[in-house]
């Protein structure tokens, strides 16, 4: 048996489904899966060992030529079934009687359409996005949560959908006590397109400031755009918000280190760094909504990601509650337990051998 994952997940350096794949992947036999992400400068790839890039760093990662190497590779390679990284999957160059499995993360462009403005990007998108939910043989869910908005927005028998969650691979060990940042500061993790609702975690960040003048907030991933910059300056919080971009290493130091992570996002099909914060003994603090109770459960403390004002309470309440703290921390500890990489990779092999 053989799978073939291709490269599109593998184009941007960083992102939640390229970590997935790329976890996945390190559990399975070498000899068992095709990975065509030549040229890719993505950097979990990279770290991984997975894939190496000797390109130059403005070159690599480029769609215009993995996609031809995609193509080839698909049709000569030897494989069993087609494990498409993204929902642009190339079913064109797929030969013939070949299974396919995909994992749908979220049905957030169904469930939450009006943070999706740009009308040109996103249905398009959505359409890729139901076509191959629709030609797989079989569907892996990352959350029950998302399971059942398979089930009831695009009638998904319930028979094709395993529920396999994402895990948690062991903590970095050794790392260095020198912190990231020296000051205090709250922990964004990912993008912040509008469905992760950052311009209201940049409103209520502002409250905590007025009371804790000295804290900052830290965000991970791409530097602000314009739109962001200008938010960030309306609020006068030019000197108190930061964006980095940081290596594995550094993300276990800007966890260890932080008063508390934040996920404010409207919808979510997982949220992987649920696990990464309470790995590193980071206070979680999430929004209410989606899948969230389900991944935490009561390893978080919630508010309502509509209000600004019980956002910024709740996180304030894990400043200044030290007690509050600890037992977030206590309680993330024992939650990630039920979480494994190595569980998650078995699950995606029993799936691909139930299809042969």
């Amino acid at each position: 048996m053989k799978v073939f994952y291709d490269h599109t997940a593998f184009i941007p350096p960083f992102g939640g489904v390229a970590k997935y794949h790329v976890e996945v992947m390190k559990r399975l036999p070498p000899h068992m899966y095709v990975l065509s992400a030549i040229g890719s400068g993505n950097q979990y790839l990279r770290e991984s060992g997975l894939g190496h890039c000797t390109l130059p760093r403005h070159l690599r990662g480029s769609k215009y030529w993995m996609t031809p190497i995609t193509a080839a590779m698909m049709r000569v390679a030897q494989y069993d079934i087609y494990h498409p990284t993204t929902y642009d999957a190339h079913l064109q160059w797929l030969p013939k009687g070949k299974k396919v499995v995909v994992t749908v993360h979220d049905l957030n462009m169904v469930t939450v359409p009006q943070y999706y403005r740009d009308v040109n990007r996103v249905w398009p998108s959505l359409a890729d996005q139901k076509k191959v939910t629709q030609r797989a043989d079989h569907i892996i869910a990352v959350s029950e949560n998302t399971k059942g908005d398979l089930i009831n927005y695009w009638n998904i028998p319930e028979e094709k959908i395993t529920t396999i969650y994402h895990g948690i691979g062991p903590a970095l060990k050794n790392l260095s006590p020198e912190r990231v940042f020296p000051f205090d500061y709250i922990l964004y993790v990912g993008h912040r397109n509008a469905y992760k609702n950052f311009n209201n975690c940049l409103r209520a960040f502002k409250s905590i400031n007025n009371i804790h003048k000295m804290l900052n907030l830290v965000c991970t991933g791409v530097r602000f755009q314009k739109n962001e910059l200008a938010q960030i300056s309306k609020l006068k919080l030019e000197n108190r918000v930061f964006a980095v971009s940081a290596t594995e290493e550094q993300m276990a130091r800007l966890y260890r280190d932080a008063l508390l992570f934040v996920y404010p996002s409207y919808y979510e099909g997982f949220g992987m760094p649920i696990l990464e914060a309470m790995q590193y003994h980071c206070p979680v603090v999430l929004s209410d909504a989606s899948c969230f109770p389900e991944i935490a459960q009561d390893a978080a403390y919630y508010f309502d990601p509509h209000n600004e004002g019980k956002m910024a309470e709740v996180m304030l309440d894990v400043i200044d509650n030290v007690s509050l703290r600890n037992t977030l921390i206590q309680k993330g500890d024992i939650r990630i337990r039920n979480f494994s990489w190595g569980e998650s990779a078995n699950g995606h092999m029993a799936v691909y051998k139930s299809l042969l």
